[in-house]
């Protein structure tokens, strides 16, 4: 759970992110596609994994994989060991995602020698932080310069912001504050060196992640 300095969340709305275009396969993809429209055969597509194949489990049918996939928060591809597959591969549902509609899915392998069908939905695609954001208003956003990361069994872990050093991550640190369950079963800290530093990951299903990189002053150092 996070919360931004001012009452980022107070309204306590959870916003749900609708997409109505749909991913354009490459022509390769489209000439293996038996499956039907979103769905491709002979072909392993890549993304975030948000369950792997050993927390699924077996699946009897791609529409048993892809009901998976719409029943899972997050998910929106899927990938499914074809039946005429070997029998550690066959069945296995693996469980992905891409932050954005707009990102043309990768393919990690296809043809003839593809064990893998995939398929893609158009749900749970994340938000711009800049938009989420823009809810505070702009003089919130001005002033919010902490964000609080309260951790079960820990406590709570104050995040002074420092948008002159990095614009885009500050305002994905404040959108994950704003929208609510934006980090539930995505987040953690799992390294803490008191006096020295924290380290964990900030991953969101709900705030499509920032993409952009920039050098930054030298801070830790032993």
């Amino acid at each position: 759970f996070m919360r931004v300095a001012r009452d980022a969340h107070a309204d306590g709305r959870a916003l749900v992110a609708t997409v109505d275009d749909a991913f354009e396969p490459s022509n390769s993809a489209k000439a293996a596609s038996t499956l039907g429209a979103g769905r491709f055969a002979r072909v392993e597509l890549d993304g975030q994994v948000v369950r792997d194949a050993s927390s699924v489990g077996a699946t009897a049918s791609d529409d048993a994989c892809a009901r998976a996939c719409e029943d899972t928060k997050g998910c929106n591809v899927w990938v499914r060991g074809r039946d005429d597959a070997s029998v550690d591969v066959r069945g296995a549902c693996w469980l992905k995602r891409r932050d954005r509609a707009s990102i043309d899915v990768v393919h990690r392998s296809e043809g003839v020698g593809c064990v893998w069908n995939s398929g893609t939905l158009a749900k749970d695609f994340a938000r711009e932080s800049e938009e989420v954001v823009s809810r505070l208003g702009a003089s919130a956003q001005a002033e919010s310069r902490t964000a609080t990361l309260t951790i079960e069994g820990f406590g709570d872990v104050v995040l002074r912001l420092k948008p002159e050093w990095h614009h885009e991550s500050v305002q994905f640190i404040r959108a994950l504050a704003i929208e609510r369950d934006s980090c539930e079963g995505t987040c953690e800290i799992y390294r803490v060196e008191p006096g020295f530093l924290v380290q964990g990951t900030l991953k969101s299903t709900v705030v499509a992640s920032n993409t952009q990189t920039k050098d930054g002053p030298k801070l830790m150092e032993r």
